[in-house]
C-alpha cells in the first residue's frame, strides 16, 4: 500500500504504466488538480499498413482519369469505391486519437485534450455543475468483447461522457483513476493507492 501526501503544491506522479503499446500516467498536485494521460504508440503493423495505404492512394489517384475514359461504367464504379475505401482507411489512421489528457480541477471542472497522429488537437471542457457523478462502466464492443471505461454521468438526462474511450485500459488502472477523481471532488488530504507500477 502506497500512501501519497497531497498537501504540497508540487506535481507528483502516482502511477505510470508502459506496456509498449500504451503509456498511462497519472499525476496530482495538492488536493486541487489531477492529470491523467494515455498515449498510444503506433505499431510496426500500423506503420506498414499506413505506408501501404498511402502508396495505394497515390496509385489510384494518378490513374483515375485513365480508368474513367478506358473502362466501362461498372469497372470505373468499382475503382472509385476502392479508392474511397483506401482514402477512408488512411484518414482513420491519421486522425484517430493517439493521445488523450484529462485534467481535473477542484471545484471547477475537467478539460479533455485529444490529439491524433499528425498532432491536431481538440479540447472539450465539462463543468462539475453539469456532472452528476463518475462511474466505471462495462460496455459491449463491436467485436462482442466487454470493455470498461471511466465515465462521467451528466445531469439533465444527457446520458454520459466516456473518458479514454479510444484506449484499452485495465480495470486496475480505471480504479486508480476513479480514486483520483473522487479525491479531487471530495478534497481529501491523503490518498491511499496501490499503484501496481508496471
Amino acid at each position: 500500500m502506497v500512501q501519497t501526501s497531497l498537501n504540497e503544491n508540487v506535481l507528483k506522479q502516482i502511477y505510470q504504466s508502459d506496456n509498449g503499446f500504451e503509456c498511462v500516467s497519472i499525476s496530482t498536485m495538492g488536493n486541487t488538480y489531477v492529470n491523467m494521460s494515455v498515449y498510444k504508440r503506433i505499431s510496426y503493423f500500423e506503420m506498414i499498413y499506413l505506408l501501404t495505404l498511402i502508396g495505394l492512394d497515390y496509385f489510384l489517384c494518378t490513374n483515375i482519369i485513365h480508368v474513367m475514359f478506358t473502362y466501362n461504367l461498372v469497372s470505373s464504379f468499382l475503382y472509385i469505391v476502392g479508392l474511397l475505401i483506401c482514402v477512408y482507411q488512411t484518414h482513420g489512421l491519421f486522425f484517430s486519437p493517439r493521445n488523450q489528457i484529462v485534467n481535473f480541477f477542484s471545484n471547477i471542472g475537467l478539460q479533455i485534450t485529444t490529439s491524433n497522429l499528425i498532432g491536431t488537437e481538440s479540447s472539450e471542457y465539462l463543468s462539475y455543475n453539469d456532472i452528476e457523478d463518475f462511474i466505471i462502466v462495462e460496455m459491449f464492443h463491436r467485436q462482442l468483447s466487454v470493455v470498461t471505461y471511466l465515465a462521467s454521468v451528466l445531469k439533465n438526462g444527457k446520458s454520459h461522457k466516456l473518458l479514454f474511450e479510444n484506449f484499452s485500459l485495465k480495470i486496475s488502472q480505471l480504479e486508480i483513476m476513479y480514486q483520483c477523481v473522487k479525491h479531487v471532488l471530495s478534497s481529501k488530504n491523503v490518498l491511499d493507492l496501490q499503484p501496481d507500477i508496471e
